[in-house]
């Protein structure tokens, strides 16, 4: 390949990247916005839906949230792919922009990843339904 043809590949691989990203974090929070409204209507009359409308209510949140789980960790994957190509492709035209572009931040020496959040958004809401549904 010339170096041109490396160029435009990298250039159509980095677009890629950013509009599957764009992609990926509007279906999640789509998802997320709607599962919290969900989840929201259903605690806050919780009272006058009664407990097996509550808990289904609750249920039917939390599920529409778990979509949106899945979806996010299958771009998630997908993104990996085409960071590898890119990490390979700046490797031969002897370019670090990807690489300092997603340098990750560090506390305590440890680096932080930004999916954590989301991990643990998904722990807590799994642990809000727990509650509702042994309530």
């Amino acid at each position: 390949m010339t170096n041109e043809e490396l160029w435009r590949e990298y250039d159509y691989v980095f677009k890629l990247e950013q509009e599957l990203n764009k992609t990926r974090w509007m279906v999640f929070t789509a998802f997320l916005s709607v599962s919290f409204i969900i989840a929201g209507l259903v605690l806050k009359e919780i009272a006058t839906l009664g407990p097996v409308l509550g808990k289904s209510g609750m249920t039917f949140g939390w599920l529409v949230f778990m979509a949106g789980f899945y979806h996010y960790w299958w771009f998630h994957k997908r993104a990996h792919e085409l960071r590898d190509a890119m990490c390979g492709l700046e490797e031969k035209l002897a370019i670090n922009v990807f690489r300092i572009r997603t340098k990750r931040p560090e506390l305590g020496g440890m680096k932080i990843y930004y999916h954590w959040a989301v991990d643990v958004m998904a722990v807590a809401y799994t642990l809000i339904l727990g509650l509702v549904l042994l309530r």
